[in-house]
């Protein structure tokens, strides 16, 4: 019990992040600039009422539609995150098709896996992610003013609490696959909590290390701080190292994914048509079009809201008629 118990702390930390880059971070700063720190605070509470809210009416046991709806609305931002990401900074002349492919292909296979691959992964994905990690903070603390995050409340409540929304959607979202995996309501939101730390931590770090009022103009604001790094005064393009930190949280919430994909519509080939489906439409429709990326950027957290709202009278009118 011990061992699965660290299993799903591990998972709850990667899936806690993949939708964070480029869209959480960047979206709490165009709401709340530096008051976003104290939205990511009130994020995490939002985060925790909704992981209650998924173990309490078992939204993972909903209607096989609406579950399949998620699942591909998650796939569709992750290689929203994904592609736009690298093409933007890592493989600008690639297509964006190829760009996708690889990491589709390793999810699938570790996916294709028994449970122990996916588990051996995790170990090792979240040794090499912590170390990245505790590096980057080490080489960004020369550089940190605390001046930066002064004067707090100079937003609305509305802004801030619609930065929180952003925090606590995104980040505790891809957690109901976890609900498969037989975690408890309190051992999840235990562990939700505390890898909340580490996603309040890059908000803060964004904060006092870029001039004031900067964050809220890049999509990637926790990309662009890293191009500060210079370490020992001669090593630089830290920033493209520490992208794996991302890549490792993408590859373990797609093969997750996958898994939750493949035990719902159960035949292969209805398994395999959602995913190539899927990517063609991201990288054809979606990211062919700068306005309709946008506005999924932006409406993302809603879509998610109006879905889950749907799935909860789902559960509960069939209870109540069961």
């Amino acid at each position: 019990m011990k061992k699965l118990n660290k299993e799903n702390l591990y998972l709850t930390y990667f899936l806690s992040r993949p939708f964070t880059l480029g869209i959480t971070y960047s979206l709490m700063f165009s709401y709340a600039q530096n008051d976003a720190i104290i939205g990511a605070f009130i994020g995490v509470l939002i985060g925790l009422l909704l992981i209650y809210i998924f173990h309490k009416f078992k939204l993972n046991k909903t209607h096989k539609i609406l579950l399949l709806t998620l699942y591909i609305i998650f796939l569709i931002t992750v290689l929203v995150v994904l592609e736009v990401f690298v093409h933007s900074f890592l493989l600008t002349r690639t297509p964006k098709l190829f760009i996708a492919l690889p990491s589709i292909l390793l999810a699938f296979f570790i996916a294709s896996k028994k449970k122990n691959v996916l588990k051996k992964s995790l170990i090792f994905f979240l040794a090499i992610s912590f170390a990245i990690y505790f590096l980057i903070i080490l080489s960004l603390l020369t550089y940190v003013k605390i001046d930066n995050m002064f004067p707090l409340f100079t937003h609305s409540s509305l802004n801030i609490f619609l930065s929180g929304f952003v925090f606590g959607f995104l980040t505790a979202s891809p957690n109901i696959l976890l609900l498969n995996e037989g975690i408890t309501s309190k051992d999840h939101m235990k562990n939700y909590t505390i890898m909340s730390v580490f996603n309040v931590i890059v908000p803060f770090m964004i904060i006092v290390c870029l001039t004031k009022g900067i964050a809220s103009i890049y999509s990637f604001p926790e990309y662009m701080i890293l191009k500060r790094i210079k370490i020992f005064e001669f090593i630089e393009n830290v920033e493209n190292l520490s992208s794996s930190l991302w890549y490792f949280d993408i590859i373990v919430f797609m093969s997750l994914l996958f898994k939750n994909i493949k035990k719902t519509v159960k035949k292969n080939i209805s398994y395999i048509s959602i995913i190539i489906i899927t990517t063609l439409f991201t990288t054809f429709y979606l990211l062919g079009n700068y306005y309709r990326t946008l506005w999924y950027y932006h409406n993302l957290s809603y879509i998610f809201l109006a879905l889950f709202i749907i799935m909860l009278f789902y559960n509960l009118l069939k209870k109540k008629y069961k």
